[in-house]
């Protein structure tokens, strides 16, 4: 689904699963948590992120023309990632001049956007504690030698800060949200706990307000899918009936969609 400039996105659907987990997200938002939300690979997490940001007005085009507008920006992990990578990427030029590009993650903390850490289950532990001091503490060294911190300024001052080529200031709306997928294959070995979840240690967790996304059955998902198809033809045909009976169509399909999930 991706996100409108204000409201709500424009092709999300909104399911009692997918309320709740939001309701979740805002109440951690508010008290200035960041989110990590775990599921099986393809359950609606970059969704569910889509629709947040929609709603508190985030905007996820970089090229935004509206001034200081806070963004959404997606910073894909993988395993081969060093803590150098989280952070900065060393460029060479033609000439053979080096200078350092500032990672999503650090662009979202000057500026104050949220920054989504797309698979950090791929991270080994070195690069696992460079973002916990970043995260936690909201201090970091950068790889070429800028100092990055959370300070409590006036807005005049946090503009003198920024200048400096040595200090910059984290910006006090800077939030992140991690996503994390596994696999719902049990350990061969037997055993409660899912196969790939290994990466949630308490290191892991002491970073996030955790939220795993509740998961759907088969039949269920299958009802919902069938529901939104019968929404979608009853609004394409308009036309042949009156506005109030497909009207009454589309609600009752909902709220058959709504039992599905309250049966769950």
């Amino acid at each position: 689904a991706s996100a409108t400039t204000t409201g709500t996105s424009s092709s999300f659907v909104p399911t009692m699963r997918s309320t709740s987990v939001l309701t979740q997200m805002m109440q951690e938002h508010s008290m200035n948590n960041d989110i990590l939300l775990v599921s099986p690979k393809g359950d609606g997490k970059s969704a569910l992120v889509q629709q947040f940001a929609s709603l508190l007005d985030y905007t996820n085009n970089p090229s935004s023309p509206v001034r200081n507008r806070h963004k959404l920006q997606t910073f894909s992990l993988y395993k081969e990632m060093s803590p150098r990578d989280l952070l900065m990427r060393r460029m060479t030029s033609n000439d053979g001049t080096t200078t350092w590009e500032k990672s999503p993650l650090v662009q979202a903390a000057i500026e104050g956007h949220i920054c989504v850490l797309d698979g950090i289950e791929k991270l080994n532990g070195d690069v696992l504690r460079t973002l916990q001091g970043f995260l936690i503490d909201r201090d970091v060294q950068l790889p070429d030698g800028t100092h990055l911190k959370l300070r409590k300024l006036q807005s005049s001052d946090t503009d003198d800060l920024n200048d400096s080529s040595m200090l910059k200031s984290i910006h006090s709306s800077f939030r992140v949200i991690a996503l994390a997928s596994f696999s719902t294959q049990p350990n061969r070995g037997g055993g409660g706990r899912r196969k790939g979840t290994s990466f949630l240690t308490e290191d892991v967790m002491s970073m996030f307000a955790t939220i795993p996304l509740p998961q759907l059955s088969r039949d269920c998902l299958k009802r919902i899918l069938r529901n939104y198809s019968v929404v979608f033809a009853i609004v394409g045909n308009r036309d042949n009936s009156s506005d109030t009976d497909a009207d009454w169509q589309v609600q009752a399909a909902a709220n058959d969609n709504t039992n599905c999930l309250l049966m769950e």
